[in-house]
């Protein structure tokens, strides 16, 4: 079965050898309900793929379609080495879960940044540990996670992150 990736690649990249200006006239399509106003850029991953297929001419798994379609230089891909190198990515939207999100966000905050580069979500449910059924289980994490859910909620309001 083919991916939703594929499917979305094969078809952009379809209609791109049609009409280059087809992928840019088509509707709007947003990131996720939370950044309504950001459109995913197809264009630009199924451009940034093309180059990797071209530079690679090899089959290449989901993960590495999706990984190298966000490449920031996808004409490096050549110079690669899987478990050795650092990629720079540029990634669409970063979605962090509560256990890890602290960290990332107090290290967000040493950045000095104002506001995060890319749409950015915190996604509660780790810290809920599954044992008396789910409005118990609910309400202890609640309680014996104030400190951290009130910690990202104040700072995902402060620096944008939804």
């Amino acid at each position: 079965a083919m991916s939703l990736f594929t499917k979305l690649s094969t078809k952009a990249l379809h209609h791109s050898r049609l009409s280059p200006l087809s992928i840019s006239h088509r509707s709007f399509v947003p990131i996720s309900n939370f950044e309504k106003d950001v459109e995913v850029p197809y264009k630009k991953l199924v451009d940034n793929l093309q180059i990797v297929r071209k530079k690679l001419n090899k089959p290449l798994t989901l993960a590495e379609k999706v990984v190298y379609s966000h490449l920031d230089d996808p004409e490096s891909v050549s110079s690669v080495k899987r478990g050795d190198s650092y990629l720079k990515l540029r990634p669409d939207r970063v979605a962090m879960q509560d256990a890890t999100a602290q960290m990332a966000v107090l290290q967000f905050i040493s950045s000095g940044l104002p506001k995060t580069q890319v749409p950015s979500t915190i996604h509660c449910d780790h810290l809920i540990r599954a044992f008396e059924g789910s409005e118990k289980d609910l309400a202890v994490a609640n309680s014996e996670n104030k400190e951290v859910y009130d910690f990202l909620s104040s700072a995902g309001k402060k620096y944008g992150i939804g």
